[in-house]
């Protein structure tokens, strides 16, 4: 049986670190079940790193936490960054699309959006 993010996650209450099977805190954990018939995944937002990561950004938190929520379904529908630069690309690309459809700057600078 496969463990839910539920059972695998873990969060360390005295350094305020959200983590999984990682020995980094990370800002956005993906946890896909099933790519068909439909995509079917959990995703875990760490709100202190995001909180952390936005400030070092100097973005708004809000658009920090849109980016992350499209980047961690992008990973649940199967895209990836971590080995191939093609992938890598195809993701960013399709990441940017999403967000300045959404009127939110492009995280990636290639797009122009309403904000």
């Amino acid at each position: 049986k496969q463990k839910t993010a539920y059972e695998i996650s873990t969060r360390d209450w005295s350094s305020d670190v959200c983590s999984s099977d990682l020995d980094y805190a990370t800002n956005v954990l993906t946890f896909d079940y099933a790519h068909e018939p439909v995509v079917q995944a959990d995703l875990i937002l760490c709100a202190p790193v995001i909180a952390k990561e936005a400030r070092e950004l100097r973005i708004p938190v809000a658009d920090h936490y849109a980016h992350l929520l499209v980047h961690g379904t992008l990973h649940a529908q199967g895209y990836d960054h971590e080995d191939d630069d093609v992938e890598a690309e195809a993701m960013e690309a399709r990441e940017s699309e999403i967000l300045t459809g959404m009127g939110l700057r492009d995280p990636y600078g290639r797009r122009s959006g309403r904000r």
